[in-house]
């Protein structure tokens, strides 16, 4: 998969992070102090700092940016 050189990837956009009611989403995911979390594509890391505030020093929150190279 490629990409033009300065072009904005399909599907890039502003984050859904503010968008979202954050009470209900803590709500219906099953994260708790401790879990492990995997954040992929996670951008500016707005979902990260949530979920690493959710599973305290107990768990563990990987984050992986996703960036595409161009030859």
């Amino acid at each position: 998969m490629t990409q033009e050189m300065g072009k904005t990837p399909k599907g890039a956009g502003k984050s859904s992070f503010e968008l979202i009611d954050l009470k209900k989403f803590s709500d219906v995911l099953p994260v708790k102090p401790g879990s492990v979390v995997l954040d992929l594509a996670c951008g500016r890391g707005d979902y990260s700092v949530f979920f690493s505030d959710i599973v305290g020093e107990q768990g563990i929150v990987y984050a992986r940016v996703h960036s595409l190279l161009v030859a």
